[in-house]
């Protein structure tokens, strides 16, 4: 294996997955990250081309070096932060720029004052050792499973590219003085680089797989909850039920429902538009999903009507916490109009005792209550009844 050639088909492989990083950041949506590793892989494929066409085929020209340990330097550092962007964390830049300063003043120092190529390996190593290992430390976190196999694939490789690195600065430390040259003929070179280049595509293989998996949860996401309140959708609720009613079922576990239905929702959307209609329906699930439990599915079941199941609970207890609902988003003012106005909501309950664990009965009923309770004055909570 040439050194000159693995630089260039490295270069080349480079310059490609930042074109293809760059076509994912296009189409990522709110996925962050992904042009800070387009633009890194941009910088590391420049630099080793810088490397390779360097005039003197017997040993780097001097500026060539430096140049070319920066711009990896930085790519790396690019790396880094499209990582704790990719995990919504605040990029902290100040490491990888003192570590690409370092860089730039010891390929000047072991260069241009004190000419020493294996000492400017040594420190070229031990430096980017640490930014590769700044990355895997970013990775080897705890997060949900299908997500967690692509950090740790990708911290892994950032790992043994650190371990690489550190024994490539051994093994030069260990040669005769003057002895190393990035170009020499020695077995050192080809190798350490060869398997580099095998780590850095495989951080790269990680990093496209971490945005694959995340866009599938998005998409997923997208398939199962209403966009306007976060709540699950219709199909989602009628999904879960059908577990919560076979455990029902099984166990004889009681569950109940309640509906929730905003009222004179109409009244509010011709008077102040469909804008501050969303903004309401929005209040109002945020309202939800502070006070039910974390066991409980909520759902938008349709226009302005709202719908939770509640596993385990009877109508005694589901009575007690929708009157808590009720009482929270009736103390709400609505002041991002001219005119600040107040909403309040009805709710129908039914259980299982009552009713059945079928859903769908359980649904009837419950709507059958809301009826009532907006039949009476609206403002309210009624549990339905089965009739003597």
């Amino acid at each position: 294996m040439d050194v000159r050639t693995i630089m260039l088909v490295f270069s080349a492989l480079t310059l490609m997955f930042a074109c293809l990083l760059a076509l994912a950041g296009r189409y990522a949506g709110e996925i962050k990250g992904v042009w800070h590793w387009a633009l890194a892989h941009l910088l590391i494929g420049v630099g080793f081309a810088v490397a390779y066409f360097s005039h003197d085929a017997a040993e780097l020209h001097i500026w060539s070096a430096i140049m070319a340990s920066v711009l990896v330097a930085a790519g790396i550092t690019l790396e880094l932060a499209g990582i704790q962007l990719f995990k919504a964390q605040r990029v902290s830049w100040t490491f990888g720029l003192i570590v690409v300063f370092a860089i730039l003043i010891s390929g000047i120092w072991f260069s241009v004052l004190h000419n020493d190529a294996g000492a400017r390996a040594i420190v070229n190593s031990i430096f980017l050792a640490l930014l590769f290992g700044a990355c895997a430390r970013q990775l080897f976190v705890t997060v949900e499973k299908p997500l967690r196999v692509a950090f740790w694939l990708t911290g892994l490789s950032f790992s043994l590219m650190t371990l690489l690195l550190l024994v490539r600065a051994i093994m030069i430390y260990q040669m005769p003085p003057e002895s190393y040259g990035l170009l020499k003929n020695i077995p050192l070179n080809p190798i350490t680089f060869f398997i580099a280049s095998m780590l850095q595509m495989a951080a790269t293989f990680g990093f496209i797989l971490m945005i694959d998996y995340r866009l599938v949860t998005e998409l997923r996401k997208m398939a199962s909850h209403d966009h306007l309140t976060g709540a699950f959708n219709r199909r989602r609720l009628e999904e879960e039920a059908e577990r919560v009613q076979a455990r029902s079922l099984r166990t004889g576990d009681v569950m109940a429902v309640m509906m929730v239905d905003v009222d004179h929702f109409k009244q509010v959307n011709d008077r102040y538009g469909h804008q501050v209609g969303d903004e309401v329906l929005r209040r109002l699930a945020k309202t939800v999903t502070s006070i039910i439990r974390v066991d409980d599915y909520f759902a938008r079941y349709g226009g302005e009507e709202f719908c939770i199941l509640l596993p385990s609970t009877t109508a005694a207890e589901a009575m007690q916490l929708a009157e808590r609902l009720r009482a929270a988003y009736a103390a709400l003012t609505f002041d991002f109009v001219s005119k600040p106005f107040k909403s309040t909501i009805s709710i129908g309950i039914a259980d299982s005792v009552q009713i059945s664990p079928d859903f769908a009965q359980l649904l009837l009923a419950a709507d059958k209550a809301l009826y009532q309770a907006k039949g009476t004055g609206r403002n309210r909570v009624m549990v339905y009844a089965v009739a003597a």
